[in-house]
């Protein structure tokens, strides 16, 4: 440093100049430290400005993270909703239900040997003893443009069994739960599930138009015929099923032996209005006599070769 006074070069710490005797002002080393202190933070904050940084950017990256993980999807709004209010949308969010299971699948038709010879019986009991549940519907050769005529039996609405014929060939078709677990073809010879697959033509043939015909038939349901007849012999009538052009019923008689059989029964209407019904086809197809149903008001008269049996509606 130099004298202030005379620019004599003079040692920092010195008290008066040695050329012209001027005293010196002692000059504070507090300003200089703070100078240097200054320099120093100079250099320094911008590294613990970018640290600071790093570390903010890397705080606001963990708070992302774990919103995302807790925060519950907002609810659909559907069209036309209106907009939620401040109280709705500052609820309390509630516990997370458990995930929705997916549906089970369909479970693979399948039966075993022993299940369809069972079911074969109990379907073959509803054909020849048909309780209240079970229905019948029958269609010419000709109809809907089949070459057979066919006869379709139902238990509870479900087709259980079809029988296919013209006259000299005829097909059975047995039914579980709408599909076909036995096949007779016109050769008398017997498929069983899932020997049947390649006749799967018979069988969506059948059951579209057995169905079909269920539906188109249930207003005929509400029939006066239809229903379960007694007589005081014991002898029954079984109407199952009534058309436009008659009678389709189980005969539960004595014969002249003194034991009990079911015969089946199918009759036509002779009158207009559907209230008189007589055997179809040759009499010696059930004794050599034919008969004749007449309703009336709450009974059937049943004429014959024997006397009148009145047979009343159970």
């Amino acid at each position: 440093m130099n004298c202030p006074y005379c620019g004599n070069p003079i040692k920092e710490n010195q008290r008066f100049c040695t050329r012209c005797g001027a005293p010196q002002k002692q000059i504070s080393q507090s300003p200089v430290n703070g100078q240097e202190a200054t320099k120093h933070d100079r250099k320094v904050l911008p590294i613990v400005l970018i640290i600071i940084a790093v570390l903010l950017c890397i705080s606001i990256a963990v708070l992302i993270l774990l919103l995302s993980n807790n925060q519950k999807p907002a609810p659909k709004v559907a069209p036309n909703s209106q907009p939620q209010t401040t109280a709705e949308t500052e609820k309390p969010t509630e516990k997370a239900t458990e995930a929705t299971k997916p549906a089970p699948t369909e479970k693979p038709f399948s039966i075993t040997p022993e299940e369809i010879d069972s079911e074969i019986e109990w379907i073959r009991a509803c054909y020849y003893t048909p309780g209240s549940d079970d229905t019948r519907r029958e269609l010419t050769k000709g109809e809907n443009g089949w070459d057979y005529a066919r006869d379709y039996r139902y238990h509870n609405g479900k087709l259980i069994f079809a029988f296919v014929f013209d006259g000299s060939e005829e097909h059975r078709l047995y039914f579980k739960d709408d599909r076909m677990i036995r096949y007779i073809d016109e050769n008398h010879t017997t498929f069983d599930y899932p020997a049947t697959e390649p006749y799967t033509s018979w069988e969506q043939k059948v059951l579209s138009e057995a169905y079909e015909q269920d539906s188109k038939s249930a207003e005929s349901d509400s029939s006066p015929w239809l229903g379960t007849w007694t007589a005081e012999n014991g002898a029954s009538l079984i109407i199952r099923s009534v058309t436009e052009s008659g009678i389709s019923l189980v005969f539960h008689k004595q014969s002249e032996s003194g034991s009990w059989m079911d015969i089946d029964y199918e009759m036509e209407f002779d009158n207009a209005d559907g209230t008189i019904a007589s055997e179809i086809g040759d009499a010696q197809d059930h004794g050599g006599w034919e008969y004749t149903f007449k309703l009336s008001d709450g009974f059937i008269t049943v004429k014959s070769r024997y006397p009148d049996q009145i047979f009343y509606k159970s």
